[in-house]
């Protein structure tokens, strides 16, 4: 059985010859770098470790890696690491398409966010003042394209869509801040309603260039969020 053949059967909730294996295909299923360059020790491949995102140090996994491992997925991103810096302040610091500054502390491997670019402005300003980056450039969608096009063509693995960081809560709160935000929720709900609707204006305009160019192509389109709660019984 294909790998793609075997995810499809899963997907339909038929049974396939063993339990497909996905890594890499979205920011959920990476690897941070140490445990990446780990595996790729482990399995004496020699490849240079490239970034799906900076912030969480998330590494895209290599086509010889997938292989050896028999994973039955491939990625088509509508976005890398580099895409999302606009500004780099020394080696671990920088601010990214939203205004967002991360640092990265001594200990650890992810970065913080150290500041918000709505933090402290109020709702006037910010729908004044306030820059929203540009959707997803079509060059960007191009080259992804290309990738799902030529994967279609091998017809061998099932092929998963991401624009990458494509939440519409989290990044609402990386902006405001998240005190802000939970405040704003209860005290501020015009603010919160603005802001949550602007951000899935973009991420929507985002998935259509990226689907327009590549949605006939792909098997699964995955979209990320962090929002949960706890139900009292």
């Amino acid at each position: 059985m294909k790998p793609r053949e075997r995810v499809l059967k899963a997907i339909n909730l038929e049974k396939p010859d063993r339990i497909p294996i996905d890594l890499g295909s979205t920011n959920c299923t990476s690897m941070t770098v140490p445990p990446y360059e780990k595996v790729k020790e482990k399995l004496s491949i020699d490849a240079p470790t490239e970034l799906m995102m900076k912030n969480f140090q998330l590494a895209e996994i290599d086509e010889r890696v997938l292989e050896e491992l028999e994973i039955d997925t491939r990625r088509v991103h509508g976005f890398t690491a580099s895409d999302a810096i606009k500004e780099e302040i020394g080696k671990n610091e920088y601010i990214n398409q939203f205004g967002i500054k991360y640092r990265r502390p001594s200990v650890g491997e992810r970065y913080d966010i150290v500041e918000h670019p709505l933090d402290g402005i109020s709702l006037e300003e910010y729908e004044e003042e306030y820059v929203w980056p540009e959707p997803e450039e079509e060059k960007i969608a191009r080259s992804a394209e290309e990738r799902a096009r030529k994967l279609y063509k091998e017809d061998r693995y099932a092929i998963v869509g991401d624009v990458v960081e494509s939440g519409i809560f989290e990044p609402s709160w990386y902006v405001r801040g998240m005190q802000n935000f939970l405040t704003d929720l209860v005290k501020n709900r015009e603010y919160v309603h603005k802001l949550l609707s602007d951000m899935l204006e973009f991420q929507t305009r985002r998935y259509e260039t990226f689907l327009d160019r590549v949605g006939k192509y792909l098997d699964v389109v995955f979209v990320g969020d962090d929002l949960a709660t706890t139900e009292k019984t």
